[in-house]
């Protein structure tokens, strides 16, 4: 199971990309951007929604080019409405008030003299998230484990809960 990553960002913003991507996938993330998956004739908004609802956390990477887009703001809301986990990585120098539904979050500063100090942000941000999806799982797997034990306590073995569905000789 991948923990599955979404990038919300504007087009213009490539630069950041491939090193998210590599923070991403340094600690076994899948981040997915919406440009490396070109689907020729299908719904844009269909697609990106399909893929917040999969993801596991949302990273907004809002700049001067991300901040006013409508497509960014519309999956920020997506990813609130789905309570998806977010990590805003602000811009240094972007008014504060344009993290909209945001604003009331931590954030990390993304300071093009100290990009690495906001990628290491990025990836201690994914790594606890991760850590706490993993743990999910192991309790979930713990459970079932739990209740098919119970169910076989309960009920005996398989091969005597098979001759019990199948009725008297």
């Amino acid at each position: 199971m991948s923990f599955a990553v979404f990038l919300s960002h504007s087009a213009g913003d490539q630069s950041l990309v491939g090193d998210l991507r590599e923070v991403a996938k340094r600690i076994g993330c899948d981040l997915y951007v919406y440009t490396d998956d070109p689907q020729a004739g299908r719904n844009l908004a269909d697609k990106v929604k399909e893929r917040i609802e999969a993801s596991d956390v949302v990273i907004v990477l809002l700049t001067n080019l991300s901040a006013s887009s409508g497509a960014v703001q519309q999956e920020v809301g997506l990813a609130l409405a789905l309570n998806k986990p977010i990590i805003p990585v602000k811009a240094k120098g972007l008014n504060h008030r344009t993290l909209g539904f945001l604003l009331d979050r931590e954030w990390i500063e993304l300071d093009p003299a100290d990009q690495a100090g906001a990628l290491a942000g990025i990836q201690h941000s994914l790594a606890r998230y991760k850590s706490i999806v993993d743990a999910q799982v192991v309790i979930l797997v713990l459970l079932l484990t739990a209740i098919l034990i119970g169910w076989l306590l309960t009920n005996g073995s398989p091969r005597a809960s098979r001759q019990a569905l199948r009725g008297p000789v």
